[in-house]
């Protein structure tokens, strides 16, 4: 039987910000990012670790089967470039990010 263990109880004294399905959430140090509830999503992490900012990104399927979806956080092929954009705007630079 597998148990849930929540991240919290790791990292007593660090904040938490939960990502939910179809969504992403960026945050610096000492911020943790956790997702639940992974099963056959995916979840893809963009760090840059000089500057220490990250981005978790919940996503459910490859790619929309349609070219506007309603929520394009829900695929990896539309959520990624979103998500860089967003961090490039942060201070986010390429050569950084792993």
């Amino acid at each position: 039987m597998m148990m849930l263990v929540k991240v919290e109880k790791f990292f007593p004294n660090k904040q938490m910000i939960t990502v939910s399905i179809g969504d992403y959430k960026i945050a610096s140090n000492p911020k943790i990012l956790a997702t639940y509830a992974l099963g056959s999503c995916v979840a893809i992490i963009l760090y840059d670790r000089f500057e220490r900012i990250g981005a978790l990104i919940h996503a459910m399927l490859p790619e929309p089967k349609i070219s506007r979806p309603d929520n394009p956080m829900k695929y990896v092929r539309t959520s990624i470039p979103i998500v860089l954009s967003e961090l490039i705007k942060i201070c986010f630079i390429d050569e950084h990010w792993r």
